[in-house]
């Protein structure tokens, strides 16, 4: 039952990233626009729509007994890994937060 609530709240998610984009690019007719001009927030919606898309890849997988992909994604996603990518999405938010873009 969780796994179900998940993986739709990552789809919900995904459709968010994907709405606002398309909402904010005609509101302004850029695509960075679409994202207040802001590098942070354009930062934000990719790294959640990355992590939305594996999980709902992995949901899928699982749905459909997939067991290939799923390894594929756990095979990225190692816990020794999980450090760096952390570290990683810190730094770049860091830069991010200290820009605006179309300035």
């Amino acid at each position: 039952m969780l796994n179900v609530l998940f993986f739709f709240l990552m789809l919900g998610l995904i459709n968010y990233v994907i709405y606002s984009f398309i909402v904010g690019y005609k509101r302004t007719g850029k695509v960075l626009g679409a994202f207040r001009h802001s590098a942070t927030i354009l930062w934000a919606r990719f790294v959640a729509l990355v992590g939305a898309s594996a999980g709902v890849l992995a949901g899928l997988a699982d749905t459909l007994n997939m067991p290939e992909v799923r390894e594929v994604i756990q095979s990225v996603m190692k816990p020794e890994y999980v450090a760096f990518f952390i570290i990683f999405i810190a730094v770049i938010t860091e830069w991010a937060r200290s820009r605006t873009l179309g300035e």
